[in-house]
């Protein structure tokens, strides 16, 4: 329903618009002045039509004032002039001020109605050409977005493809000679006597070499994939498989695991080492994250695994840790980017994770709150063959090759927090 509000100083002709307006299935709201007429537009919250004289000798303000307070504090109200001053001059001050009509006085009510059924298309357009702009500006920022994500996607592919050559070409450089040295020293060991004091010197030089060989080894691992067969497996096997690597340390450090991995998750088309090199890590950053508290909370790591739909399986590594950096969270998966010190992390762990992840088709996020903990998530394609969904009960050792199924880019959020 159209609403109005009339401005008039004359009460009989307030009343006979008000009646025939109220007859048209209009509401109508009054105003005597002016002033009046703008504190009652204080309170609408909708586009109305104003109705009002030029001229009211007994107020401070006319009707001219009334529509340049309008336009600037109401522009979204339509105005229409009704008066009996209806000179050249004041139409042109009328249009210069853009009102929607001008009807002299006496009114005819057919010209009335007329007027307001212009203004009122006037409003609705404007109203459709709002939302209309509101959705294409909201079309294209998203669009932008996935514009900037496509961007950034590219120039990572281009960094991840540089260092890759870069690294093969260095692996191979420094194993040579690395291999040289570790047998040096071994040689050098089996010569000296238990007692000799030189021995502690071999051992930290054995310890150098094996850093030395990991970050050798991850590099490696960055440049290519060498395993690239596919079978049919396990989300929980693999997860098992990679805690039982750090049961005593989790132990040594009194961390507690909760493991919330439910049977018969379906299976997925994976790769054993990989995967498990992906966990490996995930348990490895948060086993570092709880182990940097320096309060007296309890160390907690939540393993959760679910399905998340009828393409997806789920699983989320939730610590209680220190949490990332909200300045540094835009480079956690990065080449040779890290948060820990130099001695304890190379900065590959995550983006080989996130190589791996892509390799099966899935995706690799996480949430974290400084202070509070981090939650990585990773979500992988449940495994389809021959248009069937291969349950526990089907596994098999045998390699499948099979096309993996591409997931739809979406938000992820962990399964259950601390």
């Amino acid at each position: 329903m159209v609403k109005i509000l009339l401005v008039d100083d004359q009460q009989s002709i307030l009343q006979a618009y008000k009646e025939f307006l109220e007859e048209n299935n209009f509401l109508v709201i009054t105003a005597d002045t002016p002033r009046k007429a703008l504190s009652l537009l204080d309170k609408e919250t909708l586009p109305i039509i104003i109705i009002t004289d030029i001229k009211f000798p007994a107020a401070d303000m006319d009707g001219f004032e009334l529509i340049r307070k309008v336009k600037k504090e109401y522009p979204l109200h339509e105005i229409i002039i009704i008066s009996g001053h209806a000179t050249m001059e004041f139409v042109i001050e009328a249009i210069r001020l853009d009102a929607s009509d001008f009807i002299p006085k006496p009114c005819e009510m057919n010209l009335l109605l007329l007027a307001i059924n212009r203004a009122d298309n006037k409003i609705q357009m404007r109203q459709i050409i709002k939302e209309y702009t509101e959705s294409l500006e909201h079309n294209v920022q998203e669009r932008t977005d996935e514009i900037k994500r496509m961007e950034a996607q590219l120039i990572q592919a281009a960094k991840l493809s540089a260092m890759g050559e870069l690294s093969a070409s260095v692996c191979h450089e420094l194993r040579q000679p690395l291999c040289g040295i570790m047998g040096f020293s071994d040689l050098i060991g089996k010569k000296l006597s238990e007692d000799n004091s030189t021995k502690s010197y071999l051992e930290k030089l054995n310890k150098q070499c094996e850093r030395m060989e990991e970050l050798i080894e991850n590099l490696r691992t960055f440049s290519r994939q060498a395993d690239t067969s596919f079978e049919p497996m396990s989300i929980g096997e693999s997860i098992e498989d990679a805690l039982s690597l750090f049961d005593q340390q989790l132990k040594n450090h009194h961390i507690k695991i909760t493991k919330e991995i439910p049977q018969g998750l379906p299976l997925i088309l994976g790769n054993k080492t990989k995967l498990q090199q992906v966990f490996v890590n995930l348990i490895c950053n948060a086993r570092d994250a709880v182990n940097s508290l320096t309060n007296q909370k309890e160390k907690h790591i939540l393993i959760h695994c679910q399905k998340k739909d009828q393409d997806t399986v789920l699983i989320s590594i939730t610590d209680n840790g220190v949490g990332i950096k909200r300045n540094l969270q835009a480079r956690v998966f990065d080449s040779f980017f890290s948060t820990k010190s130099v001695k304890k992390g190379t900065g590959l762990g995550l983006s080989i994770a996130r190589t791996i992840i892509d390799d099966l088709k899935g995706q690799i996020d996480f949430v974290s709150t400084p202070g509070e903990g981090t939650s990585f998530t990773v979500e992988l394609p449940i495994l389809e063959l021959l248009g069937q969904k291969i349950q526990r009960a089907d596994f098999s050792s045998e390699k499948v090759v099979a096309e993996k199924p591409l997931l739809p880019r979406r938000e992820i959020t962990p399964g259950l927090s601390l």
